[in-house]
C-alpha cells in the first residue's frame, strides 16, 4: 500500500548540496518554540506582551521550515516521497493531543456551564478536529451577535486548521515539480524550481493578505490564503538553506540576535488593527526566518544565542504544542471562577504548566514514538520518562486548578431587607409600574438558587431561539448593515415603520444595536396611536467622531448612516426622537472633551429635527447568562453591571452631552438594577442575551416602566393615566403578591 502511494523518482543531484545539510540547530528550534508559545501565552493570560500573538506566525515560520525539509531530505536520501508515511507522522505528532484537550474541554464546559456556551463548544470541537476550525471562527468572528460573547476555548484551533489544510496541499506540489524535472532530465534543478515557484506563492499570498486585512481584517485573520505566505516563508528557507550552510559562528551569532531583537520589537510595537496579518505580520516573520537561518550554519549558535538553546528553553519547546493546546481552555474557563489579579495568573500558569507536562509525557511524546500506524519500526525507547512524572503532573494541575477555585471568596446573596430599605415599595396595588418593577429588580437580586422556567430558555439563547433577539432585529433586518438588512441603513429603513398608518402621532428611534434592542419597549410604552420609525445601525455610536470595526477595518458607513439620519429625520420632523448606542470602537475623538462635544453637537442636531428629544442610556448589562451560569453556583455569579472602563466613560459622556443639548436624559439603571447591583433576570425573564442587548421577552415587559419614563421626562407626550394603564395589565396586576 504504501509503495502505491510513494512515487519513486530518479535520485536527483541538488547542485551543491550535502545529504549531510541539518535543518538548524534543534536547540535553536526548540528555543524559538517556546518563546513563541510564551508569547502567545503572556497575550492570552495577561494581555502582555500586546503583541504577543505574533507568536503563532512564528509557528508557522517554523512549521513550514522543519515540514519542508523533512520532506526535501526524504526526496534526496530516498528517491521519494511517501506520503502514507508524512500523513501518519502528522497523524501521531498532532491527532492524539489535539483530541485529547478537544474532548476534555468539551467534557468540563458541560459539566461546569451546561447549555449554550457547551453546546457551542461541542460543535467548535467538530470543527477543529476536522482542521476547518479557522473558517468557523472566521465566520462566528463577523457574526454580529457573537462578537460579545465569550471566546470558545477552542479558538486557538484555528492555526493547527491552517497549517493542517496548507499541508494537505503543499506536499504534492513539491512532489509534482520533483517528478516533472525528473522526466525532463533536471531533477539537479529542484531547489531552484521549488524556491522560484514557493517565492511567486509567497508574493501573491502576501498580496492577497494586504488586501484582505484592509477589507476584512477578521477574515484575514484566519483565512488559510492569508497565512501561507508565513509558512511558505520557512519552506522557502528550507529549500534555500544550501546557502546559509557555511555561516561561522560570529556571523550566526549576529543574525541571530538581530532577529531576536527584531521579535521583542514585533511583540512590543504590533497590535490586532487594520494592517494585521498584512503588512505587519512579515517583520516577526522575517525575524523568525533570520534566526532559524542563523542555525543552520556549521557553527551554529548554541555557544552565542543562549536564550534559545539554554535547556529551560529548549525543554520549553519540547512541551510548547501542549502548552498551546491546553493554553486557551484554561485560561478561558478558570477565568469564569477568578477575577484577573495575580492569585489568577499564578494559578492559571502553573495548571497549565503541570497540564502540558502530563500532556507530554503521557501522551504526546509516547505515541510519536510508538509503533502505533506503523507496519515494522519498534517502538523507540530513547529518552523515555517514567509515567509517573506524567500521573504526579496531572494530579498536580487538578490540585492547583482545584485550589485556585475554592480559593476564591464565593459571592453570598444580597440580603433582601437591606434591598427593601432602599426601594419605594408602594402599597398594595401598587402606585406605579416603576416601583413595583423595581420590587421584582430586588427580588432577584436576592434569588439564592436559578429559578425554573425562566423565558428565554438560558440554555439555548441562540438567534434564532424564541424571546432572544428582537423580530425587529433578527427577523425584520431593521438593524442596517446587518444579516437581513437591505442595501444602506437608510434604504433598509423604509420597511422598519411599525404601527397604523393614520396613527396621528410618529416617533423615531435612532442609534445601534442596543436601541433596536429597545423597539419592542418602546411600541408597547407608545401605543396604538404612535408610528415607530427605526433608524438604526449596527456599531454606530451617537456623534460626530469616526469609528472603525472592532477589527479595525475602516467604518465610513457609519458617517453616512449619521447624516442619513438627521436628514431623514429632519424631513419628517417628528413628535419624539428616542436615541440611545453604546460607545463604539476605537473612536477617533482625540480626547474625552472632543467626544462629549462631538455627541452634543449630534444630540443638538436631533432635538432640532424633531419636536421632542430623548436619550436613554445605554443597558448597564450583566455577563453573558450562557458563561457565567454556572451549575455549582447561584445567579450572584451573573450580577451586574459590566463595569467596563470604556462603558463607564461612555455613560457619563452621554448623560452630560444630553444636559449639555438640553435633552432629557432617562438612565436604565434605574430599570434593571437597585444601588447599582444588576441582576440576569427579572419576573423569570432573562435580561440580556449578551453582555448588553436586551433579549425580545424582557424589552417587550420594559414597556409600561418606559412609558412611566416618557410620561415623566415628556408629559404631554404620554399621560400618566396610559401609562398606568398599560402597566396595570401587564406587570402590576402580576407584581401585587411579591412581598
Amino acid at each position: 500500500m504504501a509503495k502505491a502511494f510513494a512515487l519513486r523518482l530518479v535520485r536527483p543531484q541538488y547542485g551543491g548540496t550535502r545529504p549531510t545539510d541539518r535543518p538548524g540547530g534543534r536547540a535553536d528550534i526548540q528555543g524559538l518554540r517556546a518563546l513563541a508559545v510564551l508569547l502567545v501565552i503572556g497575550d492570552h493570560l495577561v494581555g502582555r506582551p500586546r503583541g504577543g500573538f505574533i507568536g503563532v506566525d512564528i509557528f508557522f515560520v517554523i512549521s513550514g521550515y522543519l515540514i519542508t525539509g523533512l520532506l526535501l531530505r526524504e526526496h534526496q536520501r530516498t528517491g521519494h516521497i511517501s506520503f502514507v508515511g508524512f500523513y501518519r507522522r502528522r497523524v501521531k505528532r498532532i491527532l492524539p493531543a489535539a483530541v485529547v484537550v478537544a474532548l476534555a474541554t468539551v467534557a468540563t464546559t458541560n459539566l461546569v456551564f451546561g447549555g449554550t456556551f457547551a453546546g457551542r463548544t461541542e460543535v467548535d470541537a467538530e470543527w477543529a478536529l476536522l482542521f476547518a476550525a479557522n473558517f468557523r471562527f472566521a465566520a462566528t468572528g463577523t457574526d454580529y451577535f457573537a462578537s460579545s460573547t465569550t471566546p470558545s476555548p477552542l479558538q486557538h484551533y484555528w492555526s493547527l486548521s491552517v497549517e493542517e489544510q496548507f499541508y494537505f496541499v503543499w506536499p504534492w506540489l513539491i512532489l509534482l515539480v520533483l517528478v516533472v524535472l525528473s522526466r525532463k532530465g533536471r531533477a539537479r534543478h529542484g531547489r531552484l524550481v521549488i524556491s522560484t515557484l514557493m517565492a511567486l506563492a509567497i508574493t501573491t499570498s502576501f498580496l492577497w493578505a494586504v488586501v484582505e486585512t484592509r477589507h476584512d481584517p477578521t477574515s484575514a485573520y484566519f483565512s488559510t490564503y492569508s497565512r501561507m505566505w508565513e509558512l511558505g516563508a520557512g519552506a522557502l528557507l528550507a529549500v534555500l538553506s544550501p546557502a546559509f550552510a557555511r555561516i561561522g559562528p560570529m556571523t550566526a551569532a549576529v543574525l541571530g540576535w538581530c532577529g531576536l531583537v527584531a521579535i521583542a520589537i514585533s511583540a512590543l510595537v504590533i497590535n490586532a488593527g487594520p494592517t494585521f496579518p498584512a503588512p505587519e505580520a512579515a517583520l516577526p516573520v522575517a525575524a523568525a526566518v533570520v534566526v532559524i537561518a542563523a542555525g543552520i550554519g556549521r557553527g551554529g549558535t548554541q555557544r552565542w544565542l543562549w536564550p534559545l538553546t539554554n535547556p529551560l528553553s529548549r525543554w520549553v519547546g519540547d512541551i510548547s504544542y501542549s502548552l498551546y493546546l491546553w493554553h486557551f481552555p484554561v485560561i478561558i474557563i478558570l477565568g469564569s471562577f477568578m477575577p484577573n489579579g495575580y492569585r489568577y495568573y499564578a494559578c492559571a500558569a502553573l495548571s497549565l504548566l503541570l497540564l502540558a507536562t502530563a500532556s507530554y509525557y503521557g501522551l504526546e511524546d509516547p505515541v510519536r514514538r510508538s509503533a502505533w500506524l506503523e507496519r515494522s519500526r519498534p517502538r523507540d525507547k530513547r529518552h523515555r520518562v517514567p509515567r509517573a512524572v506524567s500521573y504526579a503532573s496531572f494530579a498536580g494541575a487538578l490540585v492547583v486548578l482545584a485550589a485556585g477555585v475554592v480559593s476564591v471568596p464565593s459571592p453570598t446573596a444580597p440580603n433582601l431587607a437591606l434591598i427593601r430599605a432602599d426601594v419605594e415599595l408602594p402599597g398594595t396595588p401598587p402606585d406605579s409600574p416603576l416601583d413595583a418593577w423595581r420590587a421584582k429588580v430586588a427580588a432577584a437580586i436576592a434569588q439564592t438558587h436559578w429559578p425554573d422556567g425562566l423565558d428565554p430558555d438560558p440554555d439555548d439563547l441562540s438567534r434564532t431561539a424564541p424571546g432572544v433577539v428582537v423580530d425587529e432585529w433578527a427577523k425584520d433586518g431593521c438593524l442596517g448593515l446587518e444579516v437581513g438588512s437591505h442595501g444602506t441603513p437608510i434604504q433598509n429603513a423604509e420597511h422598519c415603520m411599525y404601527g397604523s398608518a393614520t396613527a396621528p402621532h410618529t416617533a423615531v428611534l435612532v442609534g445601534d444595536s442596543t436601541a433596536i434592542s429597545l423597539a419592542p419597549a418602546l411600541r408597547e410604552a407608545l401605543g396604538s396611536s404612535w408610528r415607530l420609525q427605526i433608524l438604526t445601525t449596527k456599531l454606530c455610536p451617537l456623534g460626530t467622531g469616526g469609528v472603525k470595526n472592532p477589527d479595525g477595518s475602516p467604518f465610513p458607513e457609519c458617517a453616512d448612516f449619521r447624516q442619513a439620519a438627521l436628514g431623514e429625520i429632519s424631513r419628517m420632523h417628528p413628535e419624539l426622537v428616542v436615541a440611545t448606542s453604546l460607545p463604539g470602537s476605537m473612536s477617533s475623538y482625540a480626547s474625552t472633551d472632543a467626544e462629549l462635544r462631538g455627541v452634543t453637537s449630534y444630540l443638538t442636531e436631533l432635538a432640532r429635527s424633531s419636536k421632542h428629544a430623548l436619550v436613554i442610556s445605554s443597558p448597564p448589562g450583566a455577563p453573558p447568562i450562557s458563561t457565567c451560569k454556572k451549575l455549582l453556583e447561584g445567579p450572584w455569579s451573573c450580577l451586574g453591571p459590566v463595569t467596563d472602563a470604556a462603558a463607564t466613560s461612555w455613560r457619563m459622556t452621554l448623560k452630560t452631552a444630553a444636559a449639555d443639548a438640553g435633552v432629557p436624559w432617562i438612565d436604565s439603571e434605574d430599570w434593571m438594577c437597585i444601588d447599582g447591583v444588576c441582576p440576569p433576570f427579572i419576573d423569570g425573564t432573562i435580561a440580556y442575551f449578551d453582555w448588553w442587548h436586551y433579549t425580545g421577552t424582557m424589552s417587550a415587559k420594559l414597556g409600561p416602566v418606559l412609558a412611566v419614563e416618557i410620561h415623566e421626562k415628556v408629559p404631554h407626550l404620554i399621560s400618566r393615566e396610559q401609562g398606568q394603564d398599560r402597566g396595570a395589565g401587564t406587570v402590576a396586576a402580576s407584581l401585587v403578591a411579591t412581598y
